[in-house]
């Protein structure tokens, strides 16, 4: 019932149509929802980016920022990213790996992380398509390479998230909405930048996401990415 369509006339509906043409992508959808009270990205036959019902009396970069990184999400192919703890995002990656190399990863993970992989491969099995399948099989030769063993978990998430708010920044061009989008998800870091400020700058800089956006805002190359789109 909380789904808003393209001819809705919705604001909001309308930069989300914008985000997602940016980024070219297609059939997602959007559901502005009082049920939850953050952005999220639900994983359905197509996905859905569910947001607040209050993010629609934001201002429009602060709406831009919320959907635009969840919608990076989208684009990088990891729409479950945040609702999932690492040591299962780890397990999901390595027993979809398993569907092609079956020894894949056998000699990188201890007990625990094995049977948690054990756990995921059945159901993993089941549920790839025809499509995701045979872009596995391409990739069996890169898998089953030595340089095809998983790199640790938490470099990948962290790797994610920088890429997120990278793109959230893109799509909006600024800088401020872009670090007050995650300064809602990091409590620590919204306590730190509270009160404007030398501390809170240095708060901002000092943290792995919010001041590596800050510095890649700045480069030449996040400027040319920013004129294409």
């Amino acid at each position: 019932r909380d789904r808003v369509g393209p001819r809705s006339g919705n604001p909001t509906r309308a930069l989300f149509d914008r985000l997602v043409r940016m980024l070219g992508l297609d059939e997602v959808e959007l559901v502005i929802s009082p049920q939850v009270t953050r952005t999220r990205v639900i994983a359905q036959d197509e996905p859905w980016v569910v947001v607040p019902r209050a993010l629609a009396d934001l201002p429009e970069p602060a709406q831009l920022a919320s959907m635009g990184r969840a919608l990076a999400r989208v684009a990088l192919g990891v729409p479950w990213i945040e609702e999932l703890p690492p040591p299962h995002i780890e397990a999901l990656l390595i027993a979809a790996g398993r569907t092609v190399v079956s020894a894949y990863a056998v000699d990188d993970l201890d007990v625990l992380s094995a049977k948690l992989v054990t756990q995921y491969e059945p159901s993993v099995a089941k549920v790839l398509s025809r499509k995701h399948k045979r872009l596995l099989e391409e990739l069996a030769p890169h898998i089953a390479a030595p340089q095809g063993r998983p790199m640790p978990i938490d470099a990948f998430v962290s790797a994610l998230a920088r890429a997120e708010l990278r793109v959230a920044y893109l799509l909006t061009g600024d800088l401020l909405a872009t670090i007050d989008e995650y300064r809602g998800i990091d409590p620590a870091l919204l306590r730190a930048t509270e009160t404007p400020g030398q501390a809170a700058l240095t708060a901002v800089l000092e943290h792995p996401y919010a001041g590596d956006v800050a510095r890649w805002a700045i480069l030449p190359e996040a400027t040319a990415l920013k004129r294409r789109l």
